[in-house]
């Protein structure tokens, strides 16, 4: 799991999850990080977010392809969460985890759908 702050980093260590520190904007590190994975969650880029970090994971997933003869798959969220609170796209200080669940975020408009 590729997290940006370091205190974000002991959240997932605690659980088990093997955890690299980084940044979305490291294109080289998302195409690295991707091509060693046969599945990639992707949760960082909200709607009309950076393609160049996506298209790094792409590249990453089709090296993998290319040389595991496997089909990788990328999971885009595209920005779900920023429907879900409301925040009108600006990033938020609060931290969704297992270990502290998104139920009190829940502000969406009563004819708002997330899937």
């Amino acid at each position: 799991m590729l997290v940006r702050k370091p205190e974000q980093e002991q959240l997932f260590t605690t659980l088990g999850v093997n955890v690299v520190s980084g940044d979305v904007a490291d294109a080289a590190k998302l195409k690295s990080l991707a091509s060693e994975h046969d599945l990639v969650l992707n949760f960082a880029v909200a709607f009309g977010g950076d393609e160049t970090s996506i298209q790094a994971l792409v590249d990453g997933l089709e090296e993998r392809a290319r040389e595991t003869q496997s089909k990788p798959v990328l999971l885009h969220t595209g920005g779900s969460g920023t429907v879900m609170y409301g925040s009108g796209g600006e990033a938020g200080a609060d931290v969704w985890t297992v270990i502290h669940p998104i139920g009190s975020y829940m502000h969406a408009p009563s004819d708002t759908h997330v899937l």
